[in-house]
């Protein structure tokens, strides 16, 4: 007879999971569109990594209202430095 084993993975394990290989797939697809000359291959990837995101954010959203996943809010201050350090590594990198 053979040993098996059963894993009781809880709800919170499963969105864990599935929020985890969303974030390595999306490093995937980044690494894939980077490295793809093909205009159609690479508008195809933009498309499936756009997709992934929005199921990514909807795992998240659930997260939050279950309690498995806990962040506080943003001060004000906190987003608008890094809406400006985003928006000066953007003109950095595009001279």
């Amino acid at each position: 007879m053979q040993n098996k084993q059963h894993l009781n993975l809880t709800d919170k394990d499963m969105c864990q999971d599935i929020l985890g290989y969303q974030k390595y797939a999306l490093g995937q697809y980044t690494t894939m569109i980077t490295e793809t000359s093909d205009p159609k291959l690479r508008a195809l990837l933009i498309a499936h990594q756009q997709e992934i995101f929005a199921d990514q954010y909807t795992m998240w959203e659930k997260m939050m209202a279950l309690g498995y996943y806990k962040t506080k809010p943003a001060a004000p201050a906190d987003i608008s430095l890094a809406v400006s350090e985003s928006k000066l590594m953007a003109e950095q990198l595009n001279c």
